[in-house]
């Protein structure tokens, strides 16, 4: 058990984070001994991230990370904090660990992260997953003058009625239509071919807003609709000449 500790405690990261795994592993599975508990949690407070090292040196420890943090939401929060004083990712995988983190967190765990944010966060590309579209979430960021530049973050994304809701909540506090519905494109976007049908499904989506009772969000959904409109007729012109080429 020394020998344990002394490896969860080990100054390389990536050693003490392996013996965290293992003892996260051993039989029962998700059981940590109590006499390791407070090594082993530090041990994974401290853990490093693919994303954080740039790729390099790969070890295959996110799958476990993930994992631990699905079963121990409140260990995934600590983790994003002390992530967020740390971290200054380039880049953010689509399976990151750190979405994951965010997606275990319990409601008030949310809210309190919120409450922690300012806009030096280095993880401020979290915000639409730490939101997840839920109005009183979105409502806390809102209120939040440190915020205040990242408030149509969670804005981003296909449209659809939650998306209408927190458009309601934005435009309420201020932001101008076209603002609102610019935010949904800001979303990455992963196009197959000339995009057609990816930007239909967007123009789709805006028309079916048109119908919303709030005037305001029928005044974004009619210039989301029209910008996403423009894509489509991109697309079919993109089409054409991809046919008079033979592709």
């Amino acid at each position: 058990m020394d020998t344990l500790i002394q490896l969860l405690r080990h100054p390389e990261r990536d050693v003490a984070l392996a013996a965290a795994i293992d003892e996260w592993c051993r039989q029962p599975h998700g059981e940590v001994r109590p006499e390791v508990a407070e090594a082993w949690r530090a041990a994974i407070l401290r853990a490093e991230t693919e994303e954080e090292r740039q790729g390099h040196r790969y070890s295959g420890h996110d799958f476990w990370l993930r994992d631990i943090f699905a079963s121990a939401p409140s260990l995934a929060f600590e983790w994003l904090v002390e992530l967020g004083r740390r971290a200054k990712p380039a880049v953010m995988f689509e399976q990151s660990v750190m979405r994951s983190a965010i997606t275990a967190l319990e409601t008030d765990q949310r809210v309190a992260l919120i409450d922690l944010l300012d806009d030096s966060w280095p993880l401020l590309q979290l915000i639409p997953a730490l939101i997840d579209r839920r109005p009183e979430l979105y409502g806390r960021l809102l209120v939040r003058p440190a915020l205040q530049e990242v408030r149509r973050y969670p804005l981003e994304g296909l449209p659809d009625a939650r998306w209408a809701d927190l458009a309601a909540m934005a435009l309420d506090s201020g932001e101008a239509p076209e603002e609102v519905a610019a935010a949904a494109f800001e979303a990455p976007h992963t196009v197959a071919g000339s995009g057609l049908e990816y930007w239909e499904r967007w123009r789709d989506a805006f028309d079916r807003l048109a119908a919303d009772p709030r005037t305001g969000v029928q005044k974004a959904a009619g210039h989301g609709r029209a910008e996403a409109e423009r894509r489509v007729q991109e697309a079919e012109k993109h089409e054409r000449e991809m046919a008079l080429q033979g592709l």
